[in-house]
């Protein structure tokens, strides 16, 4: 049987409005995100038999299976791989097709994260009647080792990442400023041509990105992603299915995971920081099974949830050696985040990087790039990626 026989394709996207307070539930969102995506495969309600979500969605599977009228849920599907969930539920989605499960699997990620839920805004532990944190559980990161000391957010968190990795490759700030900058200024500017990014009217060159306040050195505000309310959903089917679309499929050469132990504490029970992760070499076998190599991938999907993990990922999927990534990143190639990511665009950890991945190869994203075929969509730090493609496979 030929590959083409077995292949399986994204066939439709589809995003809620991206907010800074949705005013609806979570459901609702969901329930929008994927009723366009059935819109834009061409698909009724009827024909999914799958749902696949993030485990931290709200968004419960028999509900939205009632108010879609899906008549046969076959399967649904929860991943709790973190930030690698939006490459983890397609990998799912995809087993449930090739395996005959499902004809056709809606992945979703709904989240009110700013008027819900803040990630960014953890709960506080305990503290002594003289203000001292308390370590309680496993809050703050670390607990008694970083608590006291104020690292009790991501935002505390990350700049000690980055601080490790200057000191690792003695990168200077002026270097690294450099690198930043150039990462968040040009998905600012992927925003302000994505009429669905959040920041698309909000202009950044580098002097403003010079000026924006320092958060924790080295790391500024505008380095940091977004906390915002959305949804969106992708398709996935079988040949059955995608040999019928009037929108072009993206077909899923395949995906990788390996769920890094220390994720749970972010890290800090890692031997080194910034993260390590224990397998490096999950792209690099993906594009070896289909014949193709690094400089094949026109457009990335890198999770931004600070600018500076654009550069880890770039040496850990291999796209440049460890400590190049602050010079790599000024080629601008392969494209990185097109839709402004979550730095500019919407924080639906990482599934909205996925969705632009899928635009981009076939061929309408909002700031199209010209003739994409290949494009990867992943996180290193947490492990997932998923290799995809404009053609067909032979």
């Amino acid at each position: 049987m030929s590959r083409a026989a077995d292949a399986v394709a994204v066939i439709g996207v589809g995003e809620s409005a991206y907010s800074w307070a949705s005013g609806v539930s979570e459901t609702d969102l969901a329930l929008t995100a994927i009723r366009a995506a059935l819109a834009d495969a061409g698909l009724a309600p009827a024909q999914l038999d799958g749902l696949a979500r993030f485990s931290l969605d709200t968004a419960r599977p028999a509900e939205l299976a009632r108010r879609l009228g899906i008549r046969d849920l076959r399967v649904a599907l929860d991943s709790s791989a973190g930030a690698a969930s939006a490459t983890a539920v397609l990998a799912a989605a995809a087993a449930a097709v090739q395996s005959g499960a499902a004809r056709a699997v809606a992945c979703f990620r709904a989240f009110n994260g700013r008027s819900g839920m803040r990630l960014g805004h953890l709960p506080l532990p305990p503290t002594t009647p003289e203000g001292h944190v308390l370590a309680a559980g496993d809050l703050p990161f670390g607990g008694e080792f970083t608590g006291p000391y104020g690292v009790v957010s991501p935002a505390c968190l990350f700049p000690l990442w980055v601080r490790a990795y200057m000191e690792r490759y003695a990168i200077d700030e002026p270097r690294l400023g450099a690198a930043l900058g150039e990462i968040v200024v040009r998905q600012r500017r992927y925003a302000q041509a994505s009429p669905r990014a959040l920041l698309r009217d909000r202009p950044l060159g580098l002097e403003d990105y010079r000026a924006s306040p320092i958060v924790a050195e080295p790391l500024r505000r505008a380095d940091f992603c977004l906390e915002t309310d959305g949804a969106c959903a992708f398709i996935v089917a079988g040949r059955e299915l995608w040999s019928r679309r009037q929108v072009r499929p993206v077909f899923v050469l395949g995906t990788a995971h390996a769920l890094s132990l220390e994720y749970d504490n972010f890290f800090l029970d890692s031997p080194e920081l910034p993260p390590q992760p224990t397998d490096r070499g999950l792209l690099a076998r993906l594009l070896e099974r289909n014949g193709l190599r690094h400089a094949d991938v026109d457009v990335l999907g890198l999770y931004d949830a600070h600018s500076a993990n654009i550069l880890f990922d770039l040496e850990t999927f291999g796209f440049c050696a460890d400590g190049a990534a602050v010079d790599f990143v000024h080629a601008g190639r392969p494209a990185i985040n097109t839709s402004g990511g979550m730095l500019a665009e919407v924080y639906l950890q990482g599934m909205n990087q996925l969705v632009e991945v899928v635009r981009q190869l076939r061929g309408d994203a909002a700031q199209q790039l010209r003739d994409a075929q290949l494009g990867v969509a992943g996180v290193a730090g947490a492990q997932g990626v998923a290799l995809l493609s404009a053609e067909v496979p032979a």
